[in-house]
């Protein structure tokens, strides 16, 4: 996989962004659970990380800083970057 695109796995999660040599890029991306819930924002090594929101089905919303998939708060941690 090479460039802009969504992969959809098996259990019906999709994961849209930019792709270099079959591995999600560093950047923007989305992620769709099948549920609902979806994460919006940035990527680093395939993980959520820097600035995105998690939006869930039941209302929930948090958006701000995420470090490695853990949401960190609504500000960036100094020297995370």
């Amino acid at each position: 996989m090479h460039g802009q695109g969504v992969y959809t796995y098996a259990n019906g999660n999709k994961l849209t962004g930019v792709w270099q040599n079959g591995e999600l890029a560093e950047g923007k991306g989305s992620y769709t659970f099948p549920g609902g819930d979806r994460y919006e924002g940035e990527w680093r090594q395939g993980l959520m990380h820097g600035q995105g929101v998690y939006s869930a089905q039941d209302g929930t919303r948090l958006a701000g800083f995420w470090d490695r998939d853990q949401y960190k708060g609504e500000k960036q941690p100094a020297g995370s970057r």
